[in-house]
């Protein structure tokens, strides 16, 4: 995925989480809380939205999706833990999204243009692989009263996941092709 539709994703992710929260007219007091809850994850994306403009190789691209994946995920777990069922269905399709429109778009893009190391198409994967179990995991621990609630969320990582996987592992077509593992 190139840097600019990469960042018009990361844009809309930054909208969703400024105006997914609530109406129009909702407390200023919980407007403030929420705008303080979400500032650490507000300056990675921009900080990650910024390194990604830059860089050139998509290998390094798709790592750096995999580092604010991370934060995704991290924060995935503080909303379950909260009981903040909406925050944390938000955040699963954004990380969905980052997965396979970022990490997986990218490392298409490295084997596309005969970029791909077979060692770093290796690392990329075990991180993915990592923050998906441990997003998946945190899930658990979310009381039963909510627990029905959370298949959207579980099919959002796995499908991430698996897009990450299949282009990985050279099961996916690469745009048409069928995707040759790296050098």
């Amino acid at each position: 995925m190139k840097a600019p539709a990469l960042l018009a994703v990361l844009g809309a992710a930054l909208a969703g989480f400024a105006l997914a929260d609530g109406p129009a007219d909702a407390d200023p007091a919980e407007v403030a809380r929420q705008c303080q809850r979400d500032r650490g994850l507000l300056k990675a994306l921009v900080e990650r939205g910024v390194g990604l403009s830059a860089e050139a190789d998509p290998l390094r691209r798709a790592d750096l999706c995999n580092e604010l994946a991370e934060e995704l995920a991290r924060e995935l777990g503080h909303s379950t833990a909260d009981r903040d069922m909406l925050r944390a269905s938000a955040l699963g399709g954004h990380l969905r999204t980052l997965l396979k429109r970022g990490v997986a778009s990218n490392v298409e893009q490295g084997l596309l243009g005969g970029t791909a190391r077979k060692g770093e198409l290796q690392l990329i994967w075990q991180k993915t692989d990592q923050i998906t179990r441990s997003a998946e995991e945190g899930l658990r621990d979310v009381p039963s009263d909510l627990r029905d609630k959370l298949d959207g969320i579980r099919k959002d990582i796995r499908e991430g996941r698996a897009a990450v996987e299949q282009v990985v592992e050279g099961k996916a077509p690469v745009r048409g092709k069928r995707a040759a593992p790296g050098k």
